[in-house]
């Protein structure tokens, strides 16, 4: 039996239901900025605030802490556009992470979950 290959949305997928799971009190969301589109429609895009770059998944965590996720495969490498934008960020003060498989979303998660959840009252 042949084994499916490993793509970035199944990976992607696996770090959501992770996230949802194990650390619930997130709000996590896709930022659709990947595919192939027309050059029409992309121009469209470009003018409605589409970047080149951008991490394909945002994280609000409690504590107003936020950090953003670049998913790829294995073997995957960042763009130049990529590359760019996450560096941009970081010298905002932002937190970008580049995960490659469900494993190490989990280790993520243990190692930056707080252990007690600030009450909000």
């Amino acid at each position: 039996m042949n084994t499916p290959p490993v793509t970035e949305r199944t990976i992607q997928r696996q770090i959501l239901a992770a996230f949802a799971r194990d650390w619930a009190e997130c709000v996590v969301w896709h930022v659709p900025n990947g595919g192939h589109r027309n050059a029409r429609e992309g121009g469209e895009l470009k003018k409605d605030g589409v970047l080149a770059g951008v991490p394909d998944l945002e994280v609000a965590s409690p504590g107003n802490r936020t950090f953003r996720i670049e998913v790829k495969k294995p073997d995957g490498t960042l763009s130049p556009e990529q590359i760019a934008i996450h560096k941009r960020l970081k010298q905002n003060g932002h937190e970008v992470y580049v995960m490659r498989s469900l494993q190490e979303a989990l280790e993520f998660i243990e190692r930056e979950k707080p252990k007690t959840v600030p009450d909000r009252g």
